[in-house]
């Protein structure tokens, strides 16, 4: 009996529509996922923006209740970025509020902005922390001690 198989000498390899279908399904796939990736992405910049502002509130709290600086009654702001300056020693609340933080920590929603936070001096409270889009600005989202707006806006811009 011969029991002589044949072979056929058959490429193994992928032939170009199979690898064409296979591009076109990951093509599918990455496209509907990265909406939900940058959303995702966008979320988790907020969450750190606003545990920022939490940290950057009990720090000057601790600043204002340690240091012995005595400004005058009003309300003052800091407008501040994770480049600034400062004095060491301290000469003023932001360098104060500086050196407790180790720096000062990057925004990460909008890079470009700055902190804006607001003291009252005669109540020795921090009552707001904001992002302003320029030094010396306006504030524009609160993010301490309502973050709702920050949160709202930023969901309408996406």
């Amino acid at each position: 009996m011969n029991t002589n198989i044949r072979h056929s000498k058959k490429n193994g390899g992928f032939s170009l529509v199979e690898l064409i279908i296979v591009i076109a399904i990951m093509a599918i796939l990455a496209g509907a996922l990265a909406p939900a990736l940058i959303k995702y992405i966008e979320k988790t910049r907020r969450t750190t923006d606003l545990a920022t502002a939490d940290a950057i509130q009990l720090a000057l709290q601790r600043v204002l209740i340690e240091t012995d600086f005595e400004p005058v009654n009003g309300q003052y702001t800091i407008v501040a970025n994770d480049s600034m300056s400062y004095n060491n020693p301290a000469t003023s609340i932001a360098d104060e509020l500086f050196i407790e933080l180790d720096g000062i920590p990057p925004i990460k929603s909008f890079p470009d902005y700055y902190w804006y936070v607001v003291y009252t001096p005669s109540t020795g409270s921090v009552p707001e922390v904001h992002l302003t889009d320029k030094q010396n600005g306006t504030p524009i989202y609160e993010l301490f001690p309502d973050e709702t707006d920050f949160i709202e806006n930023k969901q309408r811009n996406n």
